[in-house]
């Protein structure tokens, strides 16, 4: 076989790969019951260099660019939009935070299948997979991690007003 020919499949094995990881991570964490992702959401929690998820506007201008990131939730029949807020409700809000958690681990579970192209590929394969899976998916854990302390915080405000 050419060695064009290889590469060529080696290309659409990587593609199919990726399209594949990106259909069914998804699918896996929408299996996942509010508790198992209650449990999950403490390993995510907002940390303290993060300033309340100021961090991503002061140094990744986050707001300027947010809008233009695609809503996932459109491609899976129970998946929960989170482009916009449809309420303020308190449940409404609740639920959008425990689906943030869900989006954000689902980027890092994708992330975590790149180091699989150390095992079929050579290292310079590798890092440019890295690069690109990390490209698109840290833009959207970054818009997670922005948009929900700015939630927590309403959901405090609304909890002490209730008192």
């Amino acid at each position: 076989m050419s060695q064009n020919l290889e590469r060529l499949l080696f290309l659409m094995k990587v593609i199919l790969y990726w399209l594949a990881v990106h259909v069914y991570v998804p699918t896996l964490t929408l299996k996942l019951s509010d508790a198992s992702l209650i449990k999950v959401s403490s390993y995510l929690r907002t940390r303290a260099f993060e300033n309340q998820g100021k961090l991503y506007d002061n140094v990744f201008q986050i707001r300027k660019w947010k809008k233009y990131l695609p809503d996932g939730a459109k491609c899976f029949r129970s998946g929960f939009k989170k482009k916009h807020l449809n309420s303020y409700d308190s449940m409404y809000l609740s639920r959008f935070l425990l689906e943030s958690y869900r989006a954000e681990l689902a980027h890092w579970l994708i992330i975590g299948h790149a180091p699989l192209f150390l095992c079929l590929a050579d290292k310079t394969v590798f890092f440019m997979m890295l690069l690109y899976i990390s490209l698109e998916n840290l833009p959207c854990i970054m818009a997670q991690r922005y948009n929900r302390p700015r939630i927590e915080n309403v959901l405090r405000k609304q909890n002490r007003n209730k008192c």
